[in-house]
């Protein structure tokens, strides 16, 4: 599957593996597939203008940025320990008087970190996007379609202020577009 990825498509997944372990995480889940999404596209490697910018003419533009989309998935881990009833500065407080301030990093892992099921499923269904839309090569764009269909990343992106299915179809429609172009 990955012979089809273009290189920005490569450069979202590296990215995305890089927040990953900026995150301590075990492994690349869909969000960080879409931070590196958005961290591949602001750093230029393949929008014109970045950052992302989603917007109609009766609304102000709302930019997606990196640091937002942390945020948010900082919120999502916190929230979903309160649900359990834990708090998360109590666990690091706990941890903290237990083991000291430098618990907390881990240093770096080695290697590849390996992908969540979720995440596979969500590049998966990028390469089917991709030939749905009858193209050859796997874009960062195609990631993002296989991010939404897989359906795991709508609420980072409605805690940002941005509707998945706008991005979808904005997407789509770019991808269209740009195909028609280069067929003349």
């Amino acid at each position: 599957m990955f012979e089809r990825f273009t290189k920005d498509a490569r450069r979202v997944v590296t990215a995305a593996e890089a927040e990953a372990r900026a995150l301590d995480a075990e492994a690349v889940a869909p969000e960080h597939l879409l931070l590196g999404f958005v961290v591949a596209a602001c750093g230029g490697s393949w929008l014109a203008s970045p950052p992302l910018v989603f917007s109609s003419f009766d609304e102000p533009p709302r930019v997606i940025t990196a640091e937002a989309l942390r945020a948010a998935i900082a919120r999502e881990e916190a929230e979903a320990l309160a649900r359990l009833g834990i708090s998360l500065e109590a666990v690091r407080e706990q941890v903290e008087q237990n083991l000291g301030a430098d618990a907390w990093s881990t240093g770096s892992r080695h290697g590849h970190l390996p992908f969540t099921s979720e995440a596979k499923q969500a590049l998966e269904l990028a390469l089917r996007e991709t030939l749905e839309l009858r193209q050859r090569r796997l874009t960062g764009q195609h990631v993002l379609l296989g991010l939404l269909r897989q359906g795991r990343v709508s609420g980072l992106l409605d805690r940002v202020g941005v509707s998945a299915e706008e991005v979808g179809s904005r997407i789509r429609a770019s991808l269209v577009g740009a195909a028609a172009l280069a067929r003349r």
